[in-house]
């Protein structure tokens, strides 16, 4: 998770010089987008913030109407922030070297929590602060105090490796393989092997960057104890008469990180319709969120139907569908419609 999640710097203090002295991580926390959503319910489909850096004190004015909401945002400051409370205004003063949304609408406030999957964008790192700097900064003045904004991921990196085929892969395709052939066993072993080899193929590349000088630790070689203990664990299915799809899509999902083909496999399986076969839902959790709104593009009403899911891009209607509407429409009669 150290390596894939990526983390920013917290509680900074800083020296004489506006240098960071004294600092924590904070791993990001995940994004609920198919559960209850509360963030996203109160704040929009797009409303997540771009987290700022306070480069000089800042102070922040929240209205607030509500008396329990405003009391309930005062107690989540938890005394890292000085405030002042002025009728239905909450004026909160962030310290230089503090992180903070630049937004006055107070339920983003909190978005500090949410850790930006970015990185350094060239492999020469950065010029102040050293080649084997690729950590993400929040703005210049972030960057002149050493403020790491975020530590990036391992697929992500401008000098991340480009998976196009790998080994890992091979080995969970084998697995469904026998597991669709009902050879539990065998797709145990191959589940299993696509696992440990996607854990190898990670830690080379850590143990390199490890070499190079890298100074990030979440760029550093996971603990080999660790390793063993997570394969062992109930983390990883330990019986083949217990094994299910869902399992083996589950660890390929992991392992596959940003390729096409996580969502390639969904579309296979129908998502978590669970009518494919006699696997049951595949990817159990995935579904419409409280905020879908797409009901004229995406017109199934239950997941069992075809047109339930997201399937593909409609073809862009001022190239294939103005110049090659004749052949667009004989590979698919639908090619044109909006909800294809």
């Amino acid at each position: 998770m150290t390596k894939i999640v990526p983390a920013a710097m917290c509680n900074i203090k800083l020296d004489a010089s506006g240098k960071v002295q004294s600092y924590d991580w904070l791993r990001s926390v995940g994004v609920d987008t198919y559960g209850e959503a509360e963030r996203l319910v109160a704040g929009g489909a797009t409303s997540i913030q771009t987290v700022s850096y306070a480069g000089v004190d800042k102070d922040v004015k929240y209205t607030i109407e509500d008396d329990n909401k405003r009391a309930a945002f005062i107690a989540t400051l938890n005394g890292k922030h000085s405030y002042k409370e002025e009728g239905k205004v909450v004026t909160v003063t962030y310290a230089k070297g503090s992180s903070y949304v630049e937004n006055s609408n107070y339920i983003q406030a909190g978005d500090t929590i949410y850790v930006n999957l970015r990185s350094g964008s060239c492999t020469t790192g950065n010029a102040s602060l050293g080649e084997k700097d690729v950590n993400w900064y929040f703005n210049t003045d972030a960057l002149a105090a050493g403020a790491v904004g975020s530590t990036g991921s391992f697929q992500i990196r401008p000098n991340s490796d480009q998976e196009i085929v790998t080994y890992h892969e091979m080995c969970f395709i084998k697995a469904e393989v026998y597991m669709r052939k009902g050879d539990k066993p065998q797709a145990l072993a191959a589940y299993k092997a696509g696992i440990k080899a996607h854990i190898d193929m990670m830690q080379k590349k850590l143990q390199e960057w490890q070499a190079s000088g890298y100074a990030n630790p979440d760029m550093w070689p996971m603990d080999d104890g660790q390793i063993v203990s997570y394969m062992s664990s109930a983390a990883v299915c330990q019986s083949g008469s217990e094994l299910t799809m869902a399992d083996i899509m589950l660890q390929k999902y992991l392992a596959m990180g940003c390729s096409i083909e996580n969502f390639n496999d969904m579309r296979r399986f129908n998502f978590s319709a669970g009518n494919i076969g006699d696997y049951g839902v595949v990817y159990p959790g995935y579904g419409r969120t409280k905020l879908f709104a797409g009901q004229a593009e995406v017109t199934g009403s239950a997941p069992t139907d075809p047109t339930y899911w997201m399937r593909r891009w409609m073809l862009p209607g001022s190239l294939e569908l103005n110049y090659n509407s004749e052949n667009a429409l004989a590979v698919n009669a639908r090619a044109g419609d909006p909800d294809i």
